[in-house]
């Protein structure tokens, strides 16, 4: 899985989450950062874990910090995001974008804001769960479990629902 992802980043044909943040993750190791894969379930009330792949990032700035890499997600993250806050993080605006990550528990969640009032007056703002996860590292196999279990098994997710043109 794992020489699949790089290979397929080489050749420029991209991927999904596993593939994309698999490659990046490594690439992050390639340049001595303690990075790991991490397993994340997109969509709000699941019992199941693990349809998405994230990749943490140790000791950045500082012993014990923590980042979060998001290289394949269909909403755009550009940076780094610092995971060492209490209780909730700062916003970040980001292309259409406006979101944040909180924990709950033993949990990180990341929300979306919709209804901008920006383009309508009269939206009613809120905050959406979009996926979850907790900060332990995950298996290159763990990952592609749950990315084989949306595309090839699951078919009501967004895979199977929406027309895709590559």
């Amino acid at each position: 899985m794992l020489e699949e992802s790089i290979d397929a980043v080489l050749a420029g044909q991209g991927g999904l989450c596993n593939t994309l943040n698999l490659f990046i993750c490594e690439f992050l190791k390639t340049l001595g950062y303690n990075a790991y894969p991490i397993l994340a379930s997109v969509g709000v009330d699941r019992t199941d874990d693990g349809d998405h792949a994230i990749v943490g990032v140790r000791d950045v700035m500082k012993n014990g910090d923590l980042y979060l890499i998001e290289a394949g997600f269909g909403s755009p993250t550009f940076l780094p995001i610092n995971m060492d806050f209490s209780e909730e993080s700062e916003t970040y605006h980001q292309s259409y974008d406006i979101y944040k990550y909180v924990k709950r528990g033993d949990k990180y969640v990341r929300l979306h804001k919709t209804g901008s009032r920006e383009t309508n007056p009269n939206a009613k703002e809120e905050w959406v769960d979009v996926y979850y996860f907790s900060i332990e590292p995950s298996t290159t196999e763990q990952i592609q479990d749950g990315v084989d279990r949306i595309v090839y098994q699951d078919q009501t997710t967004l895979f199977h629902t929406f027309i895709r043109v590559a």
